[in-house]
């Protein structure tokens, strides 16, 4: 259990009565019982998590219960937390975990909802030209505005992943300064309180009559988003009134001062269309094929009654399950990717790309998850790098942002992974090389560089460090004296640490050509990188030509 606290950022802290003092790393009411089979098994862990501060002193009943920080927060905060704070439970140094935790919570508020709002916008929504200066990517088209689907659930993936609660959505659009953050921030929110209150219709309805059929419930449903999404009195004073007051109580921030008036209406056609996609991804609803097509036409709103039961097709369950499941199917498809045919292969990483995706809505900040989605992403880079590169960039750029993640956590827990590090640097290396980024490339250098010095034993590291050095030279610094000596002592390093690597004795035999080619005494070592490149890979044609390239400038000189 301190273990498990420990990679959770847990505090231990003393329960119990005086004199009858236990040191717990978990909340008081989990359970751990040992089986008949000997081993352990753990329950209820509603409350692993510590709750989060009320900072205005109005705390609602049992707040402490419900009102949580997520884990994503908690392990990557500053300081170890207590799980029963704010509780009965906590009553032993009260005073200090509550502190700890009000702290916190102003830590949540005030910088990491601002910083946020602030990178999200930039990385999203920035100016293409500036973000690749600073060495960024910018994968707006992701994000587009004609797909509010996609819109939604990177937003709340990148929330929940920096540790932000859906409730601070209201926070969330406080800070935008963009049109389309804001709009898609409080899309979100209504979406979600008409989810709410619809599922409550629903419930209703079953308990008032328990044998009603699915029309029955599709007929309560078109009743009640016609009254969200018509054009009749009913529909106005809802979005007057209602949905205001709803914004109000469970998204503090959401509105501005002026969207306050009864006078003013947050209803317009093009929020009402990206509206009900979203509900119908919220709720299940599956439209009519005329439905589903007519209600991408804004002008289809302007009807009091808009939507008929005769429009929905069925109501689908929405089964929420382990993240395990489509992660193991995702490992199953990219394993089954090796070794096929270009087409196949690509089908395979998309099909792979979609389970770890699926995986991570689940658990956003999962490692395996996160960390085998940007290897596919990585994959599907190489196969599209020839091909489209606006295809390969807006890949690696959706790696590298994950990835960076991951070495976030990776730093807090003082357990830096090489698989981490190495994806990291290949990802910046080849969005290097397709955009000719200097910039890039210098981050590129930067992970490699720390990269080889935590794993000294990585042959593969050393390699494509001096790789990525052999293109900062060959693209950027030709005058440069220095550097070209330093991509021959890595290739050293690399022939070292992987003799067998026959890529590694190529570019250590170009490095030794393009030193030493004026001086005939030297040219032995060169010929001998080339001589063991090819014997490792005979196919090799690269090899052949520098290999041609020496042996015809050393004849030069003897002539």
């Amino acid at each position: 259990m301190k273990a498990a606290a420990n990679r959770m950022n847990l505090k231990s802290h003393k329960v119990g009565r005086q004199n009858n003092e236990l040191l717990l790393h978990s909340c008081t009411d989990i359970e751990v019982h040992k089986g008949t089979d000997g081993r352990y098994y753990v329950l209820d862990f509603a409350r692993v998590f510590p709750p989060e501060a009320p900072l205005d002193g109005n705390a609602p009943k049992g707040h402490y219960l419900y009102k949580l920080l997520r884990p994503e927060f908690v392990r990557r905060y500053k300081i170890p937390l207590s799980s029963d704070a704010f509780s009965n439970f906590g009553a032993h140094d009260k005073h200090i975990h509550d502190e700890e935790i009000i702290q916190a919570t102003k830590f949540l508020h005030k910088k990491l909802i601002p910083t946020f709002v602030q990178n999200f916008e930039k990385y999203f929504f920035g100016n293409l030209q500036s973000l690749k200066h600073a060495g960024y990517g910018n994968i707006r088209s992701q994000l587009g505005e004609n797909n509010p689907k996609k819109a939604h659930n990177m937003l709340i993936e990148e929330m929940h992943r920096e540790g932000i609660n859906i409730r601070h959505l209201g926070k969330i659009r406080e800070h935008a300064t963009s049109r389309l953050l804001k709009s898609v921030s409080l899309i979100e929110m209504i979406a979600r309180i008409v989810k709410v209150s619809l599922r409550k219709r629903w419930r209703d309805e079953m308990k008032n009559s328990p044998k009603s059929g699915e029309e029955s419930y599709k007929q309560v449903t078109v009743d009640f988003l016609n009254t969200v999404l018509g054009n009749d009195q009913k529909s106005k004073l809802y979005w007057q009134f209602d949905i205001k007051r709803e914004l109000l109580a469970k998204f503090p921030g959401s509105l501005e001062p002026h969207e306050f008036s009864i006078q003013f209406s947050l209803k317009n056609d093009d929020m009402l269309v990206k509206l009900f996609k979203r509900l119908q991804t919220l709720l299940g609803i599956e439209l009519t094929p005329p439905a589903h097509k007519y209600s991408n036409n804004s002008a289809w709103f302007h009807q009091g009654q808009p939507l008929h039961s005769m429009d929905i097709v069925t109501i689908l369950p929405l089964v929420k399950t382990l993240n395990i499941i489509p992660y193991v199917e995702g490992l199953l498809l990219l394993d089954k990717a090796k070794q096929k045919s270009e087409e196949e292969t690509k089908w395979l990483l998309q099909s792979a790309s979609s389970k770890f995706k699926e995986a991570v809505q689940v658990v956003p900040g999962g490692h395996g998850e996160l960390y085998h989605l940007s290897l596919v992403l990585y994959q599907l880079s190489l196969l599209e790098s020839n091909k489209s590169m606006s295809k390969a960039v807006r890949y690696l750029e959706m790696a590298q942002k994950r990835l960076e993640y991951l070495i976030s956590i990776e730093r807090k827990l003082n357990k830096p992974m090489k698989r981490t590090g190495l994806l990291l640097a290949n990802v910046l290396y080849l969005l290097a090389k397709i955009t000719k980024n200097e910039i890039i490339l210098d981050r590129c250098l930067r992970h490699f560089s720390r990269q080889v010095e935590r794993f000294p034993e990585d042959g593969k590291a050393y390699y494509k460090y001096a790789m990525a050095m052999y293109e900062k030279f060959s693209w950027f610094c030709k005058q440069d004296e220095k550097l070209p000596w330093s991509v021959k002592a890595a290739c050293e390093k690399s022939v070292e640490k992987e003799p067998n690597n026959p890529l590694a004795w190529l570019l250590l035999g170009k490095m030794q050509f393009l030193l030493d080619k004026n001086n005939l005494g030297l040219f032995a070592s060169c010929d001998h990188s080339f001589t063991t490149a090819y014997k490792l890979d005979p196919g090799n044609a690269n090899t052949l030509y520098w290999w041609g390239k020496a042996l015809f400038e050393k004849g030069k000189q003897i002539n």
